[in-house]
C-alpha cells in the first residue's frame, strides 16, 4: 500500500513539474509533498508506541500521530523558509482537522444538491459556517502568547544535517541497535556544533532582519525609530502597516533605502513617492496574493526595485 502511494505521488510531482519545472522551488510544492511523504513513512512508526482501542482516544491520537508526523517532516523547510516554528500546531490540528473533513464532506453535498435549491442553499450556509469557525480558531490560536518560536535561523546545510539526522532516528526507531544510536548521538553533536559556528559567526556581523513586519538588529544596538522609520548605521528603513503617510507632506523628500510593504498597508507605493525619495520596495510575506501582485505590478510600472518575501519569510541585509 506505501508502494502505490509513494508511486502515486512520484507521478504527481512528476507531472506538475513537466508543466512547470519551477514548481520545484516553490514553497507550498515543496511543503505539500514533505507533508505527504512524512504521513506515510513517520506517521507508522508514531502510531506504533501506542495502541489505543477505544474508539474516541484513538481518533484523538490518530491526529496527533499525523500531526506530529507532518510536522517533524515539514519543520526544517518551514524554519528555514519564514524564520519561526508554529508552538501550538497539535491543538491546532486537533481543531484543523475534523473541520476540513466536514468541509470536504460538505463540498461534495453541495455539488450533488445543486438541482435542490433549497437544500443546496443550507448547506452551502452550513458551510460558510464551518469556514468562519477554522478561521476565527486558526486566528485566534494565532494570537495566543507565544504563539511561533519567535526568529528562528537556519542555512541550507543545516536543513540537509537535520533531514539526515532524522532518516537516522527512524532507522533506529524500527531496527534499534548500538551502532545506530552512535549516529544518531554523533549528528546531534554535529548539528549542535555546526550551529554554534554558526551563530558565533553571524554574532560578529552586523545584520538587519526584515520578518513579520518588524525591523531586528543583530547584535543587538541602539536603533533609531520614529513614526514608523527605522536609522541603523547611515540606512533608513520605512516599515508601512497602515495609512499614517497618506495626507502628509513635506518639503524635501526624505532617503529611504528600503520602504517595508506589510499587511495593512492598503495605499498605493506612487503616493509614497512624493514624500520619499525610495531605492528598494519590500514586500511582505503577510501581504495577500492578490494585494502582493498589485504592489509588484506598480513597482514594475514605476521602475523602483523590489523584493517579494513571500517564497522565504524574512529578508536579512548585512552591514
Amino acid at each position: 500500500m506505501k508502494r502505490r502511494l509513494t508511486s502515486a505521488l512520484s507521478v504527481a510531482a512528476f507531472f506538475m513539474l513537466l508543466y512547470n519545472p519551477f514548481y520545484l522551488f516553490d514553497t507550498g510544492f515543496q511543503l505539500s509533498f514533505l507533508a505527504v511523504l512524512s504521513i506515510l513513512f513517520i506517521y507508522p512508526v508514531i502510531s506504533r508506541y501506542w495502541r489505543v482501542r477505544h474508539p474516541v482516544p484513538r481518533y484523538i491520537w490518530g491526529i496527533v500521530a499525523v500531526s506530529l508526523a507532518a510536522q517533524l517532516g515539514t519543520a526544517p523547510v518551514v524554519i528555514y523558509k519564514f524564520a519561526y516554528f508554529p508552538v501550538y500546531f497539535l491543538p491546532a490540528n486537533l481543531v484543523v482537522a475534523p473541520l476540513v473533513l466536514v468541509i470536504i464532506y460538505g463540498s461534495v453535498a453541495s455539488f450533488v444538491l445543486s438541482p435542490f435549491t433549497v437544500l443546496h442553499i443550507w448547506v452551502v450556509k452550513g458551510l460558510n459556517g464551518v469556514l468562519r469557525l477554522l478561521n476565527d480558531s486558526m486566528q485566534w490560536v494565532g494570537d495566543l502568547p507565544v504563539s511561533h518560536s519567535g526568529d528562528i535561523h537556519l542555512s541550507l546545510l543545516q536543513v540537509g544535517i537535520l533531514y539526515v539526522l532524522l532518516f537516522v532516528v527512524l532507522s533506529y526507531l524500527l531496527s534499534p541497535s548500538r551502532k545506530t544510536l552512535i549516529t544518531v548521538l554523533c549528528g546531534i553533536n554535529l548539528f549542535i556544533g555546526f550551529s554554534g559556528c554558526l551563530y558565533y559567526m553571524k554574532e560578529e556581523s552586523f545584520q538587519l532582519i526584515l520578518a513579520h513586519s518588524q525591523v531586528k538588529v543583530s547584535p543587538q544596538k541602539d536603533v533609531w525609530q520614529q513614526d514608523s522609520i527605522y536609522h541603523y548605521k547611515g540606512m533608513n528603513i520605512c516599515v508601512l502597516v497602515d495609512n499614517r503617510w497618506r495626507s502628509r507632506s513635506v518639503d524635501s523628500l526624505l532617503d529611504i533605502d528600503y520602504m517595508y510593504l506589510c499587511k495593512g498597508f492598503k495605499g498605493k507605493i506612487a503616493p509614497l513617492q512624493k514624500i520619499f525619495k525610495i531605492r528598494k520596495v519590500i514586500l511582505d510575506a503577510s501581504l495577500g496574493g492578490y494585494r502582493l501582485n498589485l504592489l509588484k505590478d506598480e513597482c514594475r510600472g514605476l521602475g523602483l526595485d523590489y523584493i517579494d518575501m513571500s517564497p522565504k519569510g524574512s529578508y536579512r541585509i548585512l552591514l
